[in-house]
C-alpha cells in the first residue's frame, strides 16, 4: 500500500509545485473525513467481533448502525466542503492558483467523503468478523494499482492534470466502496470461523 501511496504522490508531484501543494492541503483535509470513518470502523470491529457468537443477526445490525452514523457524518461534512472549500484552503495559502485548485479538490471531496467513510466502515465490519484477507486484498489492489493507474491515465494521457489525479482518487474510493459493500451485503463474513 505504501508503494501505491508513494507512486500516486510522485504522479501528482510531477505536475509542479503549486499543484502538489494544493494536493497536499487537500489530502490533509481529507484526513478529517477519514477520522470519522476510522473511528466508526473501530467501533464496528469491536461490536461485530463480540456479537458474531450470539444468535440472530445483531452483528449485521451493528454494521448498519455504524453505516448510518457514517452517512450522518458525511452529510454534515459534504456541504461544508462544497460551500466553504475555497475558504478552508485559504487558511493554508493565499496563492490564487492554489485556491482555484482547492475549490476543485473540495468539490470532488464532497463525493469522496461519502465513499471514503462508508468503505472504511465496511472494511471494519469485515475485519471484525475475521475477513481480514479480503480487506487486505481490497486495500492492496485499490491503493497499489487502481489509484495510481487511474490517476496517471486521467492526469497525463487524458490531460486532466490535478483534476485527473483527484478523479483517480475518487475512482479508487468508489472501487473500495463497491468491493467492501458487496462483500458485506452478501453476508459471507457472518459464517467465518476464527
Amino acid at each position: 500500500m505504501r508503494v501505491g501511496f508513494l507512486t500516486y504522490a510522485i504522479i501528482v508531484a510531477n505536475l509542479g509545485t503549486v499543484a502538489f501543494a494544493a494536493h497536499q492541503v487537500g489530502m490533509n483535509i481529507m484526513t478529517i473525513s477519514f477520522s470519522f470513518g476510522d473511528g466508526l470502523s473501530a467501533a464496528a470491529v469491536a461490536l461485530i467481533g463480540q456479537s458474531l457468537g450470539e444468535k440472530g443477526r445483531i452483528s449485521e445490525i451493528y454494521g448498519s448502525v455504524c453505516q448510518r452514523f457514517g452517512l450522518t457524518c458525511a452529510l454534515c461534512l459534504s456541504p461544508i466542503y462544497l460551500i466553504f472549500g475555497r475558504n478552508i484552503f485559504s487558511w493554508f495559502s493565499s496563492d490564487g492558483q492554489i485556491l482555484a485548485y482547492g475549490a476543485m479538490i473540495m468539490t470532488i471531496m464532497t463525493f469522496v467523503v461519502f465513499l471514503q467513510i462508508s468503505q472504511v466502515i465496511y472494511s471494519g465490519c469485515l475485519r471484525g468478523a475475521g475477513d481480514t484477507r479480503y480487506t487486505a486484498f481490497v486495500s492492496l489492489i485499490s491503493v497499489a494499482i487502481i489509484r495510481p493507474l487511474s490517476g496517471y491515465l486521467l492526469c497525463y494521457p487524458m490531460g486532466l492534470g490535478l483534476l485527473g489525479a483527484w478523479l483517480g482518487l475518487l475512482f479508487d474510493q468508489f472501487m473500495r466502496f463497491v468491493m467492501t459493500a458487496v462483500r458485506f451485503v452478501h453476508g459471507h463474513w457472518m459464517h467465518i470461523h476464527i
